[in-house]
């Protein structure tokens, strides 16, 4: 049975924190933090109200051209004001990545930006961090991985981790232009791990 990005990240295997360790060394991210949020109106939420999966559906909804409810509004508006200027011309969301070493669901993926294609997962969290977490990049780049080989494209994917504060409505995104470095890393790690 192909083991899920969700099942590998929760064995979190010692040769894939390697890997990631060696990529947080050698392949450090942009920051970008996106416009004040007092512009959007943001209200502070609490986080039993606006869970991740309530951010990415949020997300998806704007993604269609759909309206999204107040509360989700500034984040939405915000994280595709910022694909856009970018370069993305394509966003789809929660779409299922079949590879046959991984498969999962990724929260966004793109045509355009930093690369010809590109992933971005959203985090919801009390305060931004000051670094994208070991495991968050560990599952980011195992659904690089499965994207990019599947399409045979391993040098044509770029990738982000969006982290958004319930509390103050920071956006801060961690941006790797190239995602070849996470892809070539995981599939090292997966072929020790087979």
């Amino acid at each position: 049975m192909v083991p899920t990005v969700s099942h590998l990240v929760r064995a979190y295997e010692s040769n894939m924190t390697a890997a990631i360790q060696n990529l947080q060394k050698n392949d450090p991210a942009l920051v970008i933090d996106l416009p004040d949020p007092s512009r959007f109106r943001w209200r502070p939420v609490k986080s039993n109200m606006f869970t991740g999966m309530d951010l990415h559906r949020s997300v998806s909804t704007a993604v269609r051209g759909r309206q999204v409810s107040q509360d989700h509004a500034s984040v939405s508006e915000r994280l595709l004001s910022w694909l856009r200027e970018a370069g993305v011309y394509k966003v789809r969301s929660e779409v299922c990545l079949d590879h046959p070493d991984v498969r999962g669901v990724c929260d966004i993926l793109v045509s355009g930006g930093y690369n010809e294609f590109g992933i971005v997962e959203i985090k919801a969290c009390n305060e931004v961090p000051g670094c994208a977490s070991s495991i968050h990049r560990m599952q980011l780049s195992l659904y690089l991985y499965a994207a990019a080989d599947r399409g045979h494209r391993q040098g044509s994917y770029w990738g982000a981790i969006g982290y958004c504060s319930l509390r103050s409505g920071l956006i801060r995104l961690f941006v790797w232009p190239d995602g070849e470095p996470n892809v070539a890393a995981m599939h090292r790690a997966l072929q020790v791990a087979a």
